[in-house]
């Protein structure tokens, strides 16, 4: 048998034994969806490279993700989950310093830096359906966050009307602008201001 002919083969092997376990193809899309934004962005993400990437047939990407948006806002809740996670350390200062820390980390490391900027350029040339993904993406990660305000709130640490979404626009809007657009640093000292800004913000709604 040729060599062309025994690397379909093991594609065909491969994609049988993914197949037949609905979790590890999401799991080999999602990571074949993350490689191609990262490497090529999202002009080049479309179910056959994925398919490619993935060892995964067309046909199944297409019948679980019929659009590229889909493909890009399942692979986001999976990146968020393993690299945001929200921290219960006992006190709103030192859930807020992990918090933002943990955003830092996804931020500044090369591969997610370039995933963001691809996706980001994506809804801003115009596909609004990207640009809708990406809000309700937020929305919903935002509102996970929310449980360390809460904690807070039933410790008194933080008065019990709170704008949730300001005070976390507070803590990593100034994040995101350092990293994508002024670029200047992002050290220990800037993060103690980022969480003083989000504690003071909540302070202003007693």
């Amino acid at each position: 048998m040729s060599s062309s002919g025994s690397e379909l083969g093991e594609f065909d092997r491969v994609r049988e034994r993914r197949g037949g376990r609905s979790e590890r193809v999401r799991v080999a899309v999602m990571g074949a969806v993350r490689q191609i934004l990262q490497d090529s962005g999202y002009g080049a993400l479309t179910h056959r490279a994925v398919a490619a990437a993935a060892y995964v047939d067309n046909a199944t990407i297409y019948r679980r993700w019929p659009t590229r948006p889909q493909l890009v806002s399942d692979m986001l809740r999976d990146l968020s989950s393993d690299l945001v996670p929200v921290p219960d350390t006992g006190s709103i200062n030192g859930d807020l310093t992990a918090y933002l820390s943990s955003v830092l980390a996804m931020l500044t490391t090369p591969g997610t830096k370039k995933l963001a900027q691809s996706i980001f350029a994506a809804s801003i040339e115009g596909d609004d359906v990207v640009a809708v993904v990406l809000a309700d993406f937020w929305q919903e990660r935002f509102s996970g966050s929310y449980k360390m305000l809460d904690r807070a709130i039933g410790r008194g640490e933080l008065p019990a009307m709170l704008d949730h979404a300001a005070i976390m626009d507070a803590l990593v809007a100034p994040a995101w602008f350092r990293t994508f657009i002024s670029r200047m640093p992002v050290g220990e000292e800037f993060q103690k201001r980022c969480v003083m800004a989000a504690l003071a913000q909540a302070q202003t709604e007693k």
